[in-house]
């Protein structure tokens, strides 16, 4: 019999988007997920960001490691006077979320000063990240999280274009906006009980 093998995810991009998505696979023992940031350091940048209703339920089906992770980087409900009260955000430091979402990922699964120069079919049936370090990284799967400016940004996607997918219950959109400095990424799909 084989020996179990965690499936390895590599994240290139240590933003909300990379540290949010490696808490939501953390939950899944099978999988050994690690995140490729190309600065020096985990860091964010920009002074505050909103978190809508629906990001909010989003971060909440996470759960586990995500628990109250708003609250916890001192995240204030929005009470503007524009906002139905049904339907308030919350707005919160960015360098604080990320802080607080970096938090149960271990630092052995944590890589900075890794900037990803080109990924290549292995021998292996993984895929071989290469580094501008001359390092080099074997996974069964890279996810972009680096951003319109980054190689899987500047690789899979025009910069005027929009894309979607749709299929096997899900709906995903990519958008660039502002010209290229930032990206829009939207994911929708059903979970039925038993999934």
């Amino acid at each position: 019999m084989t020996p179990y093998r965690p499936i390895k995810i590599a994240i290139s991009g240590e933003g909300l988007a990379g540290a949010t998505l490696a808490n939501a696979l953390l939950k899944h023992p099978q999988l050994d997920v690690h995140i490729f940031e190309s600065a020096s350091e985990f860091s964010e940048r920009g002074a505050v960001v909103g978190i809508a209703n629906i990001a909010q339920a989003t971060l909440s089906e996470i759960r586990g490691t995500v628990e109250n992770v708003l609250e916890r980087a001192g995240g204030v409900t929005m009470t503007s006077s524009r906002i139905y009260a049904e339907q308030r955000g919350i707005i919160v430091h960015r360098a604080a979320l990320l802080d607080e979402l970096l938090k149960p990922i271990t630092a052995d699964n944590k890589h900075t000063n890794k900037r990803v120069v080109r990924i290549v079919d292995s021998p292996t049936q993984q895929l071989t990240i290469h580094f501008d370090d001359e390092s080099q990284f074997e996974a069964d799967a890279i996810i972009g999280a680096d951003g319109a400016k980054g190689l899987l940004g500047e690789e899979y996607f025009e910069n005027d274009r929009q894309y979607g997918w749709i299929g096997n219950g899900g709906f995903f959109m990519h958008d660039v906006l502002d010209e290229g400095e930032t990206v829009q990424c939207v994911l929708s799909a059903m979970i039925i009980d038993g999934d």
